[in-house]
């Protein structure tokens, strides 16, 4: 417990909802705010999500395998681990939003 809340205290996610620059459609993107590349873009919110949540999935996949040794990418090691300690996607999708499952 008590690692998971110092990951908690020093890799928080700061989920960040924005509207997309296109004017052509109505659509918003889900951006992590100081942490991994991870975003999410739908024609809804929850669509959004849905992306968000399998942007994650796949970068959590793409750091075990190479990305940990990019020096662009180790600094992120803290939030992966967080979302890898989270174990189910319902899990993981509750600690990217930063809410309680």
């Amino acid at each position: 417990i008590e690692l998971e809340e110092r990951l908690i205290e020093f890799f928080p996610f700061r989920p960040s909802m924005i509207p997309v620059g296109d004017r052509a459609r109505v659509a918003v993107s889900i951006v992590l705010v100081g942490g991994p590349p991870i975003s999410g873009e739908g024609q809804n919110v929850d669509e959004a999500i849905h992306r968000l949540l399998h942007s994650a999935l796949d970068y959590i996949e793409d750091w075990e395998h190479h990305l940990r040794f990019s020096a662009g990418h180790q600094r992120y090691w803290g939030w992966v681990y967080r979302l890898l300690l989270a174990g189910d996607e319902e899990h993981i999708l509750a600690t990217l939003l930063d809410q309680s499952p």
